[in-house]
């Protein structure tokens, strides 16, 4: 099958995994995605019950981030954050993450399948954090994912911003608050750098690893999932020239580099395989727990959001005065792809989730069918909910 990607240049769809006899493993399932990150012709890839962990998770959010045509992703029943099919394991929301941050930016994806992945209110926070600027997202399968009542409010608020996120000026407002945060971090760049160049120096590879991994964020403009998802192949050190080229989805350039950190990652690669990781004593987890250290609130993500910030709020506030007449009166046309099928079914939700989410439905005139059943809403959420689509003709509620 491998061999088969590598030249495919009319495949478009592809279904593996599924359970059965012989089932497809996690290492079979990415190994699909590293190589069709180069031709990137298929549009729909169903990958369930492969055993996907939150590394693999991580890696697959790299892909969907560079994607521009895959509009079907079907991941359901693999271990995303840890946990298999019978609760056991330990919970990690890396993976979930990596992939919410990555349906922020991708403008293709239409549907996704994230059933049976436990990824409780964590998790549920995060695609809710995504729902909230995503404008493509059609259908979501969010079920049997032991969602909660926290989760199921982070999923209500966002449905209420999707819905509203219909013109320029939605837009620009919600990018605004993004950016604000990554703002604020620039007193604190400083004691950040210096941090990271003494760790380049340190003796121990772990924190080597973690500062160069910081350093290529900050100077690169890398995201920490790209970063952390390097593997040797990707990098290309040209000698005596401290020059560094990284051929992946996100970055393929080469580019002057400090020679502390071309010297640190010649270390990184020697001896290893071409499909082996260069971060391979560093995860997402600890390099949120390192930026935390510098300012309350500080992760990964909003670190590698710093690098466009000003320049993007920037562009952002002249966009307004670019904004023709005729574009202002056709502006609720400019974002009109949003949820309409979502599904939470075999979750956890009680009256107050359901409170929040009917709240938002109120308001919400996008969303088209919606699955409930199976929680614990109780008559009291059951009403609420029912209350809230009331009269809405061709609705489909499930309670």
């Amino acid at each position: 099958m491998a061999s088969a990607l590598r030249v495919n240049t009319a495949l478009t769809s592809l279904v593996v995994g599924g359970g059965g006899i012989t089932p497809f493993t996690e290492e079979g399932a990415l190994s699909i995605v590293r190589i069709e990150r180069q031709p990137n012709k298929l549009t729909s890839l169903r990958l369930a019950c492969c055993g996907i962990g939150p590394t693999g998770a991580a890696e697959i959010a790299e892909y969907v981030f560079g994607s521009r045509v895959l509009k079907t992703l079907d991941l359901r029943d693999n271990e995303l954050c840890g946990i298999d099919s019978i609760g056991q394991g330990t919970y990690s929301a890396v993976g979930i993450t990596a992939l919410a941050e990555a349906l922020e930016v991708n403008g293709v994806l239409k549907e996704l399948d994230l059933k049976g992945n436990h990824i409780s209110d964590e998790g549920a926070k995060a695609i809710g954090e995504a729902l909230r600027v995503n404008a493509r997202l059609t259908n979501l399968d969010l079920s049997d994912n032991n969602i909660g009542d926290e989760g199921a409010k982070a999923i209500g608020e966002a449905l209420a911003v999707n819905a509203r996120l219909t013109n320029w000026k939605g837009i620009l407002r919600s990018n605004l608050a993004k950016y604000g945060k990554a703002r604020e971090l620039e007193k604190h760049l400083g004691r950040i750098r210096a941090d990271y160049m003494k760790g380049m120096k340190n003796p121990d590879m772990e924190s080597q690893q973690l500062a160069v991994a910081v350093y290529l964020i900050d100077r690169l403009a890398l995201r920490a999932v790209s970063c952390t998802s390097l593997r040797v192949e990707h990098v290309f050190l040209d000698e005596g020239d401290n020059k560094l080229r990284l051929n992946s989805i996100e970055y393929d350039a080469t580019t002057g580099i400090i020679p502390e950190a071309y010297k640190a990652l010649k270390s990184f690669v020697t001896k290893k395989k071409p499909g082996d990781q260069v971060f391979d004593q560093v995860n997402l987890a600890e390099l949120d727990d390192y930026f935390k250290i510098f300012m309350e609130g500080l992760s990964a993500k909003v670190f590698y959001t710093y690098n466009a910030s000003i320049t993007l709020d920037a562009e952002l506030r002249k966009t307004e005065q670019m904004v023709s007449a005729k574009q202002r009166a056709a502006e609720g046309d400019v974002v009109n792809k949003v949820l309409t099928t979502l599904g939470l079914d075999n979750n956890n939700i009680g009256p107050e989730g359901a409170a929040a989410i009917a709240e938002a439905l109120r308001g919400n005139g996008l969303l088209k069918n919606i699955d409930l059943s199976s929680n614990n809403l109780g008559d009291e959420g059951k009403g609420v909910i029912q209350d809230a689509v009331s009269g809405r003709e061709g609705f489909k509620l499930y309670v």
